[in-house]
């Protein structure tokens, strides 16, 4: 894609180009004090996560405190014009470098570009061939979603010089060449898993932050509640005055607060068609899903391509493991949707477990399919259930959800039943 930059004059706000000041009472991280600094030569550093996850003050906190050189280009939306773009990341490195660009800032001015490249070549040109390590920070990338700037920035990738980094900061995995980078080497990823506040860096916060004492065990049950996410341990410091209101609070995350409730209708309500939302409330009954399940729990083919396009808008949804393959929700975006899915009338909840039971029987995962046919209420589906894997829930010891499917059974159904009648007697004999 080609895309003229015509000539004009640049005018620019200075804080665009600045690092981020630390907020007050900044917990410093110093677990990626080791990643940064011993850093391997590599063209991307990528640092993604959704937001409320210290993403920015993170990074410029570690760079500070590493002494690092740093160019800083702030994003907004605004920046999607592609002469804007170049300008801001030209001034950013001429700043740096001490007024390395300047050519290229007066070829914008007095002549424009046939293209963001030939933009981008003029700059390369004039970096200097060595110099100590310089990382280039793009803030807020997630606001790019103009196809030439993602060209420009997969063609500057590909031929920066050794000494520069790009570190690009963003709630999305942005389309500049991601994998092959990962596939060559040539990329450092920090995920929402890396951000996420472990329990002792969680308590030293509290500590910080709050005048009473919190228990180990109740700091615990917070980050697991929250999974480390900053913003939520954030909310729950501001909101619990007494020790008791902090665990009052801890407990009430597993079945929703109003305030992360309003956080996720904002997020939501950004951006998503009605389709998206559908998918969202849909797959919110499953505790994970892969493109097959969410097919078959949405009944619609567009399954694969919804996923897709709700994974690069950074929601809160993420891999289960290193497949990449199978994803899950954060566990309190989960509770938001399940919220809203039972706000609705227009979705027969009945209906999506019945299909998230047969989906996850023909996987012969018969203790999601139990779950989800106990969940629709369906006597026919529990019963197919337990006929196929009842002994099996029986020997490995799962006496609970054994119980639970029995229990979900009308009494004359198990009576009619040989299997049905020894499993009751088998779990009456084991309690």
């Amino acid at each position: 894609m080609t895309t003229t930059i015509n000539p004009g004059r640049l005018t620019f706000i200075a804080a665009k180009n600045q690092q981020p000041s630390p907020p007050p009472g900044l917990l410093p991280r110093d677990k990626f004090n080791d990643m940064l600094h011993g850093l391997e030569p590599v063209s991307l550093l990528l640092v993604h996560a959704p937001a409320g996850y210290g993403k920015t003050t993170t990074l410029a906190d570690r760079l500070t405190a590493l002494e690092a050189h740093t160019a800083w280009y702030r994003l907004e939306a605004s920046d999607n014009e592609p002469g804007r773009f170049a300008a801001y990341l030209t001034q950013a490195l001429a700043i740096a470098l001490s007024g390395s660009g300047q050519g290229t800032l007066e070829t914008l001015q007095t002549a424009g570009y046939e293209s963001l490249e030939d933009c981008l070549t003029d700059l390369l040109a004039e970096l200097p061939p060595q110099d100590e390590p310089l990382y280039l920070v793009l803030d807020d990338y997630h606001l790019i979603d103009n196809a030439a700037i993602h060209a420009g920035m997969r063609f500057l990738l590909r031929h920066l010089p050794a000494h520069l980094t790009v570190v690009i900061i963003s709630r999305t995995l942005p389309p500049v060449g991601v994998a092959q980078l990962r596939m060559q080497g040539r990329l450092l990823e920090i995920t929402a898993r890396d951000l996420a506040f472990g329990a002792d860096e969680a308590q030293h916060y509290f500590e910080n932050r709050l005048p009473f004492e919190v228990s180990r065990e109740s700091i615990e049950r917070a980050v697991r509640r929250a999974e480390g996410w900053i913003s939520a341990l954030q909310l729950l410091s501001s909101s619990a005055l007494t020790s008791v209101e902090f665990s009052d609070f801890v407990d009430q995350l597993e079945h929703g607060n109003q305030h992360i409730f309003d956080y996720f209708d904002e997020l939501v309500g950004q951006g998503l068609t009605e389709q998206q939302r559908t998918f969202l409330l849909r797959t919110s009954i499953l505790d994970r899903f892969n493109a097959g399940m969410v097919m078959r729990v949405m009944n619609d083919n567009d399954g694969q391509a919804l996923l897709s396009s709700l994974l690069a808008m950074g929601l809160f949804i993420t891999p289960v493991d290193n497949s990449a393959l199978w994803f899950r929700y954060h566990p309190l975006f989960s509770v938001y949707l399940r919220h809203l899915l039972s706000c609705t009338t227009q979705e027969n909840q009945h209906q999506l477990h019945q299909r998230a039971a047969d989906a996850w029987l023909d996987l012969d995962h018969a203790e999601e399919a139990a779950k989800h046919a106990i969940a629709a209420s369906d006597a026919s589906r529990i019963t197919r259930v337990l006929t196929a894997h009842g002994r099996k829930f029986f020997t490995e010891g799962q006496f609970t959800l054994l119980q639970r499917c029995l229990d979900s059974l009308p009494q004359d159904i198990i009576a009619e039943d040989p299997t049905l009648t020894l499993l009751r007697a088998w779990v009456a004999q084991g309690q």
